[in-house]
């Protein structure tokens, strides 16, 4: 295995070369299926580990990354019940106040009838963020202590499932969009509940920008090796002595979990079972069913709506008599009009 650090460059650009398969070397590319060497050497804290051939980022290491991924997920848990259930702000307009949190917002699209987005709001807004912070400090709590529960690698699993269903970043884009669009005609004050609500998105930012999960997943799998914990192992065949350079995984009869990254050697299940990832129960597959049939239909799906989307009104907004409709396009040509390029740039 060649290591190429780039003068002055954080990027570490490995070199496949034939390696034993049993010399636990190896590692996949999760996005062109090349098999790598890494593991006899360390990637530096702050460099890449950079796929040759699709320059895909393998691996990011990060320093200490279970002390300060504690700390910021306990962080978040802090601000979260603040965040969400005090007063965000007060609006003062003709002598009318009127103020409320973002728990009141979903609850007055529960009372107004709109069910499924207040439903919506609630999952994406509320429970799924608060479950990713709760598992998040949960597994690194254990790890930091060096003790390893049955449930760790379950919580930390679920955790790589719901990292993309929280999104607490896209609840403060819409509130600074309607702080944008109603600062003229109307006076705002902010309150703590704002501020908490700003913490705990930046938090969460930075959890996600601290952890590593393949320093996590090497711990956990560390620890189970010490209690002698043993999942059930995964259906494999008689995997090659050596693989070659350049080889992909599924031709050298390999596969790579999708959620901790483990390595394994595989052949199909039987029928009407499937196989698991001997460290953390996630699915194995070496190509995702149905992958490219699935892919096309929501990519012509997508083309499809996107004009519509954009150009056709989403709302029609009643102001002292007077109706207006708008359309996506609409809101970005005001912010720019209006100056505010950052969020016009976002949307």
């Amino acid at each position: 295995m060649d290591w190429r650090f780039p003068p002055g460059g954080s990027e570490t650009v490995a070199v496949a070369s034939a390696v034993p398969l049993d010399s636990g070397a190896l590692t996949v590319c999760p996005a062109c299926d090349m098999i790598l060497a890494t593991g006899p050497v360390e990637v530096p804290v702050g460099s890449r580990l950079i796929c040759p051939r699709c320059r895909n980022t393998i691996r990011e290491s990060k320093k200490d990354p279970v002390r300060r991924t504690l700390a910021l997920s306990l962080t978040g848990l802090i601000l979260f019940l603040p965040a969400h259930f005090l007063i965000l702000m007060t609006f003062k307009v003709f002598g009318m106040q009127d103020q409320g949190s973002v728990f009141d917002s979903i609850r007055i699209l529960f009372r107004q009838d709109y069910i499924f987005v207040a439903f919506l709001v609630l999952l994406t807004g509320m429970i799924f963020p608060l479950l990713r912070l709760a598992l998040l400090f949960l597994v690194s709590l254990d790890l930091y202590r060096q003790r390893l529960s049955r449930l760790t690698p379950f919580m930390l699993r679920w955790y790589h499932h719901l990292e993309e269903w929280g999104m607490s970043e896209v609840y403060l884009i819409a509130i600074l969009v309607a702080v944008t669009k109603m600062h003229h005609s109307t006076l705002i004050i902010y309150d703590k509940g704002f501020f908490c609500f700003i913490g705990l998105v930046a938090v969460m930012i930075g959890t996600t920008l601290v952890l590593d999960e393949h320093a996590f997943w090497e711990r956990i799998e560390a620890l189970a090796a010490q209690k002698k914990q043993r999942s059930p192992a995964a259906p494999a065949g008689p995997p090659p002595d050596r693989v070659s350079p350049r080889q992909t995984a599924m031709a050298a009869g390999l596969v790579q979990c999708r959620t901790c990254h483990k390595v394994l050697p595989f052949r199909p299940p039987p029928p009407g079972q499937e196989a698991r990832c001997p460290r953390c129960g996630g699915r194995l597959h070496q190509r995702r069913p149905q992958s490219l049939a699935i892919t096309w239909a929501l990519v012509l799906s997508a083309i499809i709506f996107f004009l519509p989307a954009n150009l056709m009104p989403i709302m029609k907004v009643e102001f002292l008599g007077v109706p207006k409709s708008s359309t996506i396009m609409d809101g970005i040509t005001y912010f720019f009009q209006s100056g505010s390029f950052g969020i016009g740039l976002i949307i």
